[in-house]
């Protein structure tokens, strides 16, 4: 039901209203972004996480080869000992002195072994290093252009602020410029449908997309306050 008032121009004022809460929602939804993307991105994480990884597999690799160099110096501390009985005149017994051979040759295969064993893990120590420096440089690289973007989302978040709250301002001053019980539509409309205005074109009410009738838009061109008779919303005459 289509409620006209003698107040003219009141249609215009509420559409100037809505067109401050459009802008207001606007720089608030910039601000909900730019909090958003305040945080590290992914890729940084992800960049340092790595890193982070590879770093841990460098200790790893380090404490494993430290405790096969431990271990060769002890197999070799072993071989001393035997070749120093082996060789010491001590011992004569043919079928000792054969055991003795035999436990070094033995003791030597596997310090060998440790040792080839010590090699591979010094390579992969040495492709690790290579690969921990390329990852530092990327770490490096994004967590400078992540502190120059936070530099600028901080200047825009201040504009923004500024901005809005010069229009929350302008739109305290405008809706005191009302009749309250206009405001109290307006509110009642918009806490209902979203927008509480609506435009006409070409007979139609955008908000709805119901044709209105003749009396319904003449008193729209008017200037009085008209509500759509299908949505409610107040029309407004662009």
């Amino acid at each position: 039901m289509d409620t006209p008032t003698q107040k003219t121009g009141a249609a215009r004022a509420l559409n100037q209203l809505q067109v401050f809460d459009f802008e207001i929602e606007a720089i608030r939804e910039s601000l909900r972004q730019i909090a958003s993307r305040m945080a590290e991105s992914q890729a940084l994480i992800t960049a340092r996480a790595d890193l982070t990884a590879r770093t841990q597999r460098m200790e790893d690799l380090t404490r494993e080869q430290q405790a096969m160099e431990w271990d060769i110096d002890d197999q070799t501390g072993k071989i001393t000992a035997i070749e120093g009985k082996l060789y010491s005149g001590k011992v004569a017994n043919p079928k000792e002195l054969t055991s003795l051979q035999q436990d070094v040759e033995s003791i030597k295969k596997r310090r060998q072994q440790i040792e080839d064993k010590a090699l591979e893990i010094m390579g992969q120590r040495e492709q690790v290093a290579v690969t921990i420096a390329s990852r530092a440089d990327e770490l490096a690289k994004l967590k400078k252009d992540w502190q120059t973007e936070q530099q600028k989302l901080k200047r825009d978040a201040g504009t923004l602020k500024a901005q809005l709250e010069s229009l929350e301002q302008s739109r305290q001053e405008h809706k005191m410029s009302l009749d309250a019980g206009i405001t109290e539509l307006y509110d009642k409309i918009k806490a209902q449908k979203g927008n509480a205005v609506a435009g006409v074109e070409q007979g139609i009410c955008r908000g709805c997309r119901i044709s209105l009738s003749q009396a319904q838009l003449q008193q729209v061109r008017t200037g009085c306050l008209v509500q759509c008779g299908n949505c409610g919303r107040v029309l407004y005459l662009a």
